[in-house]
């Protein structure tokens, strides 16, 4: 998976560059709540703060999955105090997901949307399960 996940980021970031815009206006014609929740952020800062982290995330459930998934369940927590539901924070890994299906184009392939669906459906996991113990994410 993690190869697979790592090129399909590559990709997506050689054809597009920074992918934060394309994220965040996906994101807010999801959920046109939350576009309130970055009025400070004038200059995008914020936005592409925190898509780095979720990068970073992405990488570590790639291998070796050691914080990431207790980044989310931290952050999830976190979120809570924005006003931030877990559903609505779930959809933040789906649209990343969208994002770089549109952005591969026909370049998408089998391998690489069940590699993305296993990282999603373990993302989700964890944003599902905040108590829980993440380590029975662990893969051989």
């Amino acid at each position: 998976m993690s190869k697979v996940l790592i090129d399909s980021l590559q990709t997506a970031a050689d054809r597009a560059g920074d992918l934060t815009p394309l994220v965040y206006k996906r994101l807010f014609t999801r959920l046109p709540e939350t576009e309130v929740l970055f009025l400070r952020d004038s200059d995008g800062s914020i936005r592409g703060s925190m898509l780095s982290w979720v990068f970073l995330m992405v990488l570590d459930f790639s291998d070796p999955q050691t914080y990431g998934a207790k980044m989310i369940q931290n952050e999830l927590l976190t979120h809570e105090g924005y006003g931030v539901s877990a559903d609505q924070f779930i959809v933040f890994f789906e649209v990343l997901s969208e994002t770089v299906r549109e952005t591969l184009g026909e370049d998408w392939t089998q391998p690489i949307g069940a590699a993305w669906n296993e990282l999603l459906a373990d993302m989700i996991w964890c944003a599902q399960n905040p108590y829980e113990d993440s380590r029975r994410l662990n893969r051989p």
